[in-house]
């Protein structure tokens, strides 16, 4: 049987969504109530999403759904577990293919590239702990903490061994540096369009430039920012109101095809 599909996290890809196609094994009652609820959870949200509401997405009673989960607290701890085992999985899958003798710097690339895959290819299990999670009973917060703290042990790991080989300076808060890493990778599912001109392993380059090398280049001295006190205001422009004016609406999250220039040092490309 054909389940409902709920619209996915902007340009998450819906595989492993609650359907059968010709030649799948056919869902159990327990799949399906898993998947949809993942769907129903990420859409609607976990309080607003009522156990009646992933009964009739997945094709049966309401009390049916008690046959495979005791209360909507288990469920949403079973997507969450589903999502981080996935997660985990890409991270470990990556190490294990990593070519003998990668440089370090596309070694990260390859696990950054791998967590970003974890998030757009496995619906929304691996979304959740992105945009469920922070929503969830505390209870059932705490049972999902061991499995996220392994997940980024592997990641504390992986930066560690670069810092013992003299790779990372060693000024630097590790720890903080992972957070930004992967926080910045996740808010992606914000913004980035899958059908739009960028690709997953651009952003795994361009996550892994910023970390590796910082964004700021040799060529930037001598430092002009004291020119900026008094920036030249762009031509054509209005110079009362400017791009910022009240109602002039929210920032672009894609380029324009021929954008204005409005740094004296460049052109910015806002992703």
């Amino acid at each position: 049987m054909v389940v409902t599909e709920p619209t996915p996290v902007h340009g998450v890809s819906t595989a492993g969504t609650a359907r059968n196609v010709p030649g799948d094994e056919p869902q159990t009652g327990r799949q399906r109530v898993l998947e949809q609820a993942a769907w129903l959870f990420q859409r609607q949200g976990y309080r607003e999403t009522t156990l009646r509401d992933i009964a009739a997405a997945s094709g049966m009673k309401a009390g049916s759904i008690y046959y495979h989960f005791d209360s909507k607290e288990q469920l949403l701890d079973a997507v969450l577990e589903t999502g981080i085992e996935r997660i985990t999985a890409e991270f470990v899958e990556a190490a294990r293919t990593m070519p003998p003798g990668t440089p370090a710097r596309e070694r990260l690339r390859r696990h950054v590239l791998a967590h970003l895959e974890a998030l757009y290819e496995h619906g929304p299990f691996t979304t959740s702990h992105v945009t469920v999670f922070k929503s969830a009973p505390d209870a059932v917060k705490a049972l999902g903490v061991p499995s996220r703290d392994a997940y980024e042990q592997l990641w504390a790991d992986l930066l560690d061994r670069f810092a013992a080989d003299g790779l990372l300076r060693p000024d630097v808060d590790l720890a903080l540096q992972r957070i930004l890493l992967l926080s910045a990778a996740n808010a992606t599912l914000d913004w980035f369009d899958r059908n739009g001109p960028r690709t997953i392993e651009d952003l795994a380059a361009a996550l892994t430039e910023q970390f590796w090398s910082g964004i700021a280049t040799e060529s930037a001295v001598p430092d002009r920012s004291a020119e900026w006190d008094k920036p030249a205001l762009p031509a054509g422009r209005d110079h009362a109101g400017g791009s910022f004016a009240a109602g002039a609406g929210p920032l672009r999250t894609q380029p324009d095809e021929n954008p204005p220039v409005h740094h004296p040092r460049g052109t910015a490309n806002t992703p």
